[in-house]
This record gives C-alpha cells, structure tokens and sequence, in this order.
C-alpha cells in the first residue's frame, strides 16, 4: 500500500500544480484580463498583485514540469531532490499563508459584534459577490 501511494505521489502533485497554472491562465484568457487571474494575490499591495499572480502561476508550471522530468527513472540525483524540496517549499508557505488569513479571519470573528460583519467587509473590500462568494452563493 505505501509503495502505491509512493509511486502515486509524484504525478498526482505535478497534476495538481499544472492544474492550478493552467485554471489561472484560462481565467485570464476568458476574461481578457490580467485582474481575473489575481484572486488568490487580493491581499497583496496593488503595486505587487501582478508581479506575486505571475511568479506563483511560473512557479507552480516550474513545479510541475520538474516533476514530472523527474519522475520515474530520473527520480534520483540532485535536479529531483531539489525540485521535490521546491515543491515541499511551496506547499509550505502556502500553508503557512492559510493558517495566518484563518487566524486573521479568528481575531476579526473576536473583535466583530455581528457574525456577518466579515462578509460585509469582503464585500466593501473586494466587490459585492466576493462578500457572498465564501458561503457559496
């Protein structure tokens, strides 16, 4: 069973980061505009929105591609250590960028006398259907 999983790992990551490359570029391609693809970057200064749209989406398609190059018989040396350590990396600050917006989002719940204060305040920050957009409306 660990053996499947290990064999599996690799691919299923590169997949996951192509996709994520690839469904920002088809955002911005139908919309014909570099500001569809910067959803993920709305908490950046504006001056740094598009610079941190474009580096994750090169990073992401960088990961992805060394992954699967060096996936398979290519899997061992120093080129495929250091890109399974980049993509550890990304998923790390990823992460690390998750958990400091949920915490954030806690200290706002705190200190905010009504439960839909947050969604208002997407809504004035980001646009009216951004302020529904995490209860799925």
């Amino acid at each position: 069973m660990l053996t499947l999983l290990r064999e599996v790992q690799i691919p299923v990551l590169a997949a996951l980061l192509l996709g994520a490359c690839s469904s920002k570029f088809v955002r911005v391609m139908q919309s014909k505009s570099m500001a569809a693809g910067l959803g993920p970057t709305a908490l950046f200064p504006l001056k740094l929105r598009k610079p941190a749209a474009i580096s994750m989406c090169v990073t992401e398609f960088g990961c992805g591609i060394g992954l699967i190059v060096t996936a398979g018989s290519f899997g061992s040396g120093t080129p495929a250590n250091l890109i399974r350590l980049a993509t550890g990396l990304l998923f790390l600050v990823a992460t690390a960028a998750l958990m400091l917006v949920g915490l954030s989002i806690n200290e706002f719940a705190k200190r905010s006398a009504s439960p839909g204060a947050l969604y208002v305040c997407i809504g004035h920050g980001l646009g009216p259907s951004m302020g529904l957009w995490p209860v799925g409306v």
